[in-house]
């Protein structure tokens, strides 16, 4: 039965490639005696009959396909496939929430994170508190910096010149521009350990997750050795990977509970007698990024030398009301700008960034940085392209939610509107391009398409998107949007439908 289902497979893909390079390399026949119709009509309707192909593919026949083509320049639809039709776009979202900060934040806009000194300082001593006052900035964190731990370092750098030697006090994480809000509405609960499903804090270090470099011991039957970045007292680790023999069966599982900060690795991994053997890599999550930050501040602290006498708490503990504006601030973090932060956002796909830019959104328009409020704003901002507020569904910044639903239609406006806009070459920079690092990088290597397209990319369980822009054959510029849903055959087959459909497009050309 296996063998028939690939079989049957590899005949549908055959069968889209084959027309694909027909198409591409072979140009019209005219009829002895017949008159050639207008060349731009002959052009399109072979494009069209080339897709239809293409979007038929019977491995889809219990999903549903949606997909928009527009020519940017003549505004002019050129394929139509569902293109009404709600559908969950995965990360497709970002191009929503970048574009919307864009317009309401500005591409200069920086965060900038401030530690306040609540006390006085008197012969090394410093006798109050330490508060750290986020404002939901995202960059620290290794796409930004080669050691997010410098950043720390720098303020202690701060303490050190101020003479302090002993904190008589407490540090106090401020991440009240958000709410307390950790996760999106509709995300899955068994997603919580993983590092696309980070807690959102207005106070937030390395991606709110911490990173584990695993390494057999020296003989069979040893605990593997495991190191951890950040290096911290916040994270409780368990050590239950074994070494085994060469050849014998590996693998290694890494598990948190929820609201535990306690990290389970368990599994085998195989004896290297030569050293040489790149160690295995893990993530996880925390659980209350403000706590775990605090205390990376305090572990910095100690370890040059300044005792601290007091413990970390998250503003919400704390009792007594704060008026920043009479306690000393004595040093910072200021974020790269937003233009650098949604490249990072749309050509990795960020999920974090993406959420605390849409609460960014949310408190720089309406004052409440909460995935409510974010939410508002960017469905106010697609209805000033005609985009009605009811006819979409949006409850992240991310897409990681499955309630989040959109048209492939409202995605092509909106990437038309970007285009026209001042942001043009902002935002399209933001996008991944294949053959380049980022999402796309290992997608439509080697044709046409590689130089041509700037997109976003998107997938979950039986949902795949590619959003963005393709350049045709004459430098056309076309906005398309493909959204797969509800499949249950490989990803990678949609990820094949939609490279070839925007392939075929990058060899279109205009004139017969």
């Amino acid at each position: 039965m296996a063998h028939t289902y690939r079989l049957r497979l590899s005949v549908a893909l055959c069968s889209s490639l084959l027309v694909f390079a027909v198409a591409v390399a072979l140009p019209a026949q005219e009829e002895k005696g017949v008159r050639p119709e207008n060349s731009t009509a002959t052009t399109l309707r072979e494009l069209k009959t080339d897709l239809d192909v293409i979007v038929n593919d019977p491995n889809f026949r219990n999903g549903l396909i949606g997909i928009n083509v527009v020519s940017l320049q003549k505004n002019e639809p050129i394929y139509q496939y569902n293109e009404s039709k709600s559908m969950v776009p995965a990360s497709g979202m970002k191009l929503i929430t970048t574009a919307a900060a864009l317009e309401y934040l500005g591409p200069d806009f920086t965060y900038t994170t401030t530690v306040f000194l609540d006390g006085t300082i008197r012969r090394g001593e410093f006798t109050g508190n330490v508060f750290v006052r986020g404002a939901g900035d995202p960059t620290m964190s290794s796409f930004f910096h080669d050691n997010t731990m410098d950043i720390f370092e720098r303020w202690a750098d701060v303490f050190d010149s101020l003479g302090i030697r002993i904190i008589r006090g407490n540090i106090i994480g401020d991440d009240s521009y958000f709410d307390d809000t950790r996760w999106g509405p509709g995300w899955t609960w068994d997603d919580i350990p993983y590092p696309f499903s980070a807690q959102v804090s207005a106070l937030s270090f390395n991606d709110n997750k911490v990173d584990f470099s695993i390494q057999p011991g020296r003989d069979q039957g040893d605990p593997a050795v495991i190191a951890m970045y950040p290096n911290n007292e916040y994270i409780t680790v368990v050590n239950n990977v074994i070494t085994v023999a060469p050849g014998e069966p590996a693998s290694v599982h890494v598990l948190r509970e929820a609201y535990s900060n306690v990290v389970e690795i368990s599994g085998t991994i195989e004896l290297d007698t030569s050293r040489t053997r790149e160690p295995i890599t893990q993530a996880v999550t925390v659980d209350d990024p403000t706590l775990f930050m605090m205390s990376l501040f305090k572990h910095t602290l100690e370890h040059r030398g300044i005792r601290i006498q007091g413990g970390v708490f998250d503003i919400a503990e704390w009792d007594d009301r704060l008026n920043y504006t009479e306690l000393r601030p004595v040093c910072y973090y200021t974020s790269p700008p937003l233009k650098d932060i949604i490249r990072v956002v749309n050509t990795t796909s960020h999920n974090l960034d993406a959420e605390m830019l849409l609460k960014t959104i949310g408190k720089e328009a309406t004052g409440t940085g909460s995935f409510e409020k974010g939410e508002e704003v960017l469905r106010n901002y697609l209805a000033r392209y005609g985009i009605p507020q009811e006819s979409v569904s949006i409850v992240d910044g991310s897409g990681l939610s499955r309630f989040n639903l959109i048209t492939p239609r409202q995605f092509t406006t909106l990437l038309a509107a970007m285009y026209k806009s001042r942001y043009r070459d902002i935002y399209t920079a933001s996008l991944a391009v294949p053959g380049q690092p980022g999402t796309l990088e290992a997608r439509m290597r080697g044709t046409r398409a590689e130089q041509n397209v700037l997109a976003k990319s998107g997938s979950m369980n039986n949902v795949s998107s590619l959003c963005g822009y393709v350049f045709s054959r004459d430098k056309e510029a076309f906005a398309f949007s493909i959204i797969v849903n509800n499949f249950t055959v490989a990803q990678s087959l949609a990820r094949n439908l939609q490279d070839l459909f925007i392939m075929r497009i990058a060899s279109f050309s205009r004139k017969q």
